[in-house]
């Protein structure tokens, strides 16, 4: 962040409020895409923007574990972002949801191979 092309990135992704309450809840744990679409109501690709959005400044990291990609805070924030995330206030609004969230919730349609089930009285003609 040397250069005021990487402060201008920064300041860009934590112009949003939806990226910032995002940070904040990265505070607290790793957290799947799928459970911040769950949080915020929005779709995923709207999700992964904002995700792209924090990645691209240097604030978050991302892991694939299987099908899913979990986001975390990267370990030395630039001091813009850290000033943020002091600032926001406690509790943020979705931080007691994301606790109650269980991670086995999310994204449970894509764990299906696609194929219908076979119940007793459920004919797969």
């Amino acid at each position: 962040m040397e250069t005021l092309v990487g402060l201008s990135a920064v300041c860009r992704a934590l112009g949003d409020p939806t990226r910032l309450e995002m940070l904040g809840l990265l505070r607290r744990r790793d957290i799947c895409v799928c459970e911040f679409v769950a949080l915020f109501g929005l779709s995923q690709p709207a999700v992964s923007q904002h995700l792209h959005r924090l990645k691209e400044a240097g604030l978050v990291r991302d892991r694939r574990q299987g099908m899913w990609v979990f986001y975390h805070l990267v370990e030395d924030l630039p001091p813009p972002a850290a000033a943020a995330l002091t600032a926001l206030p406690r509790p943020l609004p979705r931080e007691e949801r994301l606790a109650a969230l269980a991670r086995d919730e999310c994204a449970a349609p894509a764990r299906t191979s696609g194929r219908r089930e076979r119940r007793p009285g459920n004919s797969l003609a």
